[in-house]
Order: C-alpha cells, then sequence, then structure tokens
C-alpha cells in the first residue's frame, strides 16, 4: 500500500516506517513525563536545581498521586534547603505516613518508618506550634505508634497523648475537618475510664 492511502478505517501517514517511529517516540516521551520518570542528564539537573518551596510543590504532587517515596525525597530536599520550614517538615510526616503498611496491627513497621514520621511531626510542631494539621499528623503519629505497643498501659498512653494532641489541633482551629475526624477515631479507642 502506497503512504498516504485510505487503509480500513484509518489513514497510514505518509512517510511510512520512519513517522510511525517518530510518532510512537513522541507518545512513550509523554506517556514516562507523566509517569515523573525523565532522562538521567536531565534528572541530574533537576536534582540540584530549585528551591525549598519549588520541591515542597513537587513533593504535594507526589503525595496526591499516592507516591510517597517521591514524595518523601521532594520534601527531604526541601528540608535541606530550607531546615526550619514548618510546612515541609509536616508534608514529610504525611509521606512517611503514607509509606507505612495499613494495618500496622498484622504487619509491623519492619523498615522503621514510624519513628522517622515521629520526628518529622514533632519537629513541625515546634516549628508552627499553632498549625492544627501540624497537631493532627502528631496524633496521627502518637496513634499508630499506639497500634504498634504491646504493652497495655504504654498503649493507653500513647492514645492518650493522640486524643490531646488533638484537642490542641481543636483548640488551634475549632474548624478543622481533620481534627474533628482524628479525635472522634481516637475517642473510642481509649479505654474507658471512671
Amino acid at each position: 500500500m502506497e503512504p498516504g492511502r485510505a487503509r480500513g478505517n484509518s489513514v497510514e501517514p505518509a512517510g511510512g516506517d520512519a513517522v510511525r517511529w517518530s510518532y510512537l517516540a513522541m507518545i512513550i516521551g509523554n506517556f514516562v513525563t507523566g509517569l515523573g520518570v525523565c532522562p538521567e542528564a536531565k534528572c541530574q539537573a533537576q536534582a540540584g536545581s530549585g528551591n525549598a518551596a519549588e520541591w515542597i510543590r513537587r513533593g504535594k504532587a507526589d503525595l496526591d498521586r499516592s507516591f510517597f517515596t517521591e514524595a518523601e525525597s521532594a520534601f527531604r530536599k526541601a528540608i535541606t534547603l530550607q531546615p526550619n520550614s514548618g510546612p515541609a517538615h509536616l508534608l514529610l510526616a504525611r509521606a512517611l505516613l503514607g509509606e507505612l503498611p495499613p494495618n500496622l496491627t498484622m504487619f509491623p513497621d519492619s523498615q522503621g518508618v514510624l519513628p522517622k514520621a515521629e520526628q518529622a511531626a514533632n519537629t513541625a510542631v515546634e516549628l508552627s506550634p499553632g498549625n492544627a494539621e501540624a497537631l493532627c499528623v502528631a496524633g496521627i503519629v502518637s496513634y499508630k505508634t499506639a497500634l504498634t505497643l504491646k504493652d497495655p498501659q504504654q498503649k493507653d498512653q500513647r492514645m492518650s497523648q493522640a486524643k490531646k494532641t488533638v484537642e490542641g489541633a481543636l483548640a488551634a482551629d475549632p474548624r478543622s475537618v481533620e481534627a474533628h475526624t482524628d479525635w472522634r477515631a481516637f475517642w473510642w479507642m481509649l479505654p474507658l475510664r471512671p
């Protein structure tokens, strides 16, 4: 069949195989770019560029797509550039929480992610003590830590700490949906007291 002639429901492009291969390369390039993968030289150029705000933006985009490892890397780069960034530490804690197994009771934290998340959350609270979101994340970390504990007394202490932290978030922002949701979840997990 001659190039440019109709074949079934489609028209074969003029130029034959060269056009098809260049079109295929363009499609694959767009697909790979959409996945966040880039050629080695371009990635190396990107790794040294940008400011903390740019790395936070990239990390948020990865966090929104549930690419927790990539988000962690971006937030760590932002922290390297701006160590006193409360939002970077907060978002790092969220990314690390995303890397945890969904059920810590059945699947232990074998990678040691929970202590790193706790450190990031505590740093976020230190840098932004009145930030309701930072307090919520610290409460979530305390709650997840409580799930891993075997001693009932230590577990109760951690659950109480989680509840207090989330109550602090409610005090900081009474309209925080996340704080209300977390408080409700932690409240029913606490042991009944006289």
